[in-house]
C-alpha cells in the first residue's frame, strides 16, 4: 500500500509531498528506507520522466523471497528547487550550464535536518518500525544527500545507497566533507555508478563521475567495513539503470 500525503516542515518552512510504501509481504516491525526524489519511485504517472525505480514491486519480491527482512519505503517528492534543496554546500558551477529560474540559496543541510529531526520522529510515531534500523537512499544529486546525510547522521543511519553521485560541481567542499564527517564502523555504504552516465555525450563528464565516486569510496572505505562500489559498463544516469541495481543494493543491505 502506497499513501500520499502531504508535510509541513517548520525547518524548511515548506509543505511536503511524502510518499509512503507499507509492503503487502511483510508486517511490522519495519526497518525504514527513506529516498529522495519521492516522484520516481512508484508511479509513472508522477515520475520526472516517466521512468520509475519501481520500489513496491521489487521490495514485495524480494521479501516473499525471504531475500530481505520487512522494510518500508519512505519517498521524499522533490520541489522545483531540487538544484538548491539537494546541494549541501555551494553549487555556483551547477547554473552555468541548468537554469536559474528556481534558484535560491542551497539548503541541503536543512533537508537533511528535516528529515531526521521532523519527518523521522513523524515516522516512528505513527508505524510500527525498529526505530535504530534507518536506512536512506538517493540517485545523482540525491546520492550527495544521502552521502552527506550518512557521514553527518551516522548512529541514525545504517545503510547508505549512492547510485550516479553528482558531487563534479565542488570536489573541494566533497573533498572537505569526507574529511570533516566520520562515518560509522558498522554502516553499510553502496556505491554504484555507470560508465555512460553522460549517455555518450561527454567522455570527460564520465570521468568526473567516476572520479567522484571512486574518492568517496576511497575515503569510507578506510573507516567502513561494508562498502560496495563498482562501476557497471555502459551504466546511463537515469532511473532505468538505478531500478536494476535495487535488488543488489537491498540484499546488501541486509546480508549476514
Amino acid at each position: 500500500m502506497i499513501t500520499v500525503m502531504k508535510f509541513k516542515s517548520q525547518i524548511l518552512n515548506q509543505e511536503r509531498t511524502i510518499r509512503i510504501f507499507i509492503p503487502d509481504e511483510a508486517s511490522g516491525p519495519y526497518q525504514v528506507l527513506y529516498m529522495y526524489d519521492g516522484q520516481n519511485l512508484f508511479d509513472k504517472t508522477h515520475a520526472t520522466f516517466s521512468q520509475i525505480w519501481d520500489m513496491e514491486t521489487q521490495v514485495n519480491r524480494m521479501l516473499k523471497a525471504g531475500l530481505i527482512p520487512p522494510l518500508m519505503i519512505v519517498g521524499i517528492d522533490s520541489t522545483l528547487e531540487r538544484l538548491d534543496e539537494y546541494s549541501p554546500f555551494s553549487n555556483d558551477l551547477i547554473y552555468k550550464t541548468m537554469s536559474d529560474e528556481f534558484r535560491v540559496e542551497p539548503y541541503g543541510d536543512k533537508t537533511n535536518q528535516f528529515i531526521v529531526d521532523e519527518l523521522m520522529p513523524f515516522i516512528n510515531d505513527q508505524y510500527h518500525t525498529l526505530h535504530s534500523y534507518n536506512h536512506i537512499a538517493g540517485s545523482s544529486l540525491g546520492g550527495l544527500m544521502a552521502l552527506h546525510a550518512g557521514l553527518t547522521y551516522p548512529k541514525k543511519f545504517r545503510g547508505v545507497g549512492i547510485f550516479s553521485l553528482a558531487a563534479h560541481f565542488n570536489k573541494p567542499a566533497l573533498k572537505q566533507l569526507l574529511q570533516n564527517k566520520q562515518p560509522e564502523r558498522n554502516q553499510r555504504y553502496y556505491i554504484v555508478l555507470g560508465t555512460n552516465e553522460s549517455n555518450s555525450t561527454s567522455e570527460s563528464l564520465n570521468k568526473e563521475y567516476l572520479d567522484v565516486s571512486n574518492t568517496v569510496n576511497v575515503a569510507i572505505r578506510k573507516r567502513v567495513d561494508k562498502v560496495f562500489y563498482r562501476a557497471f559498463k555502459d551504466g546511463k544516469h537515469n532511473e532505468n539503470f538505478w531500478a536494476s541495481l535495487v535488488p543488489s543494493f537491498l540484499y546488501f543491505l541486509f546480508e549476514k
